[in-house]
């Protein structure tokens, strides 16, 4: 169970992780139904991919293996929620730390990749 885990410390921490982003989610949505604004989510796989809206959004950057880089925290993001509202807010840019280039390079995860991708 533990083979595939950045480290044996982080197995429970996704275990625990997931599972509190539905009580994140709806927090956030009572909050902003507080301000008087609509909002719909759908969980860690709702509206689509992740990492694409992560990297839209500014959280990070595309990686090679379909996530996304953070450049103070690398690769160590759990999911990310995506929600719908009206409430309106300032746009977000996407970053370029130049993460995506140094991934097109560099080659260790798909050396390391227990299925060879």
């Amino acid at each position: 169970r533990f083979k595939y885990a950045h480290s044996v410390p982080m197995d429970p921490c996704s275990s625990i992780a997931y599972p509190l982003f539905t009580e994140v989610e709806a927090r956030i949505q009572h909050f902003i139904a507080g301000l008087g604004y609509n909002s719909m989510g759908g969980g860690v796989e709702a509206w689509g991919p992740g990492g694409a809206f992560g990297n839209l959004s500014g959280l990070g950057e595309q990686s090679r293996v379909s996530s996304i880089i953070e450049p103070r925290y690398g690769s160590n993001t759990k999911g990310s929620l995506r929600m719908l509202t009206d409430l309106p807010l300032a746009p977000t840019k996407p970053i370029d730390a130049g993460i995506r280039e140094f991934c097109k390079t560099c080659g260790i995860c798909a050396e390391h990749c227990p299925t060879q991708a």
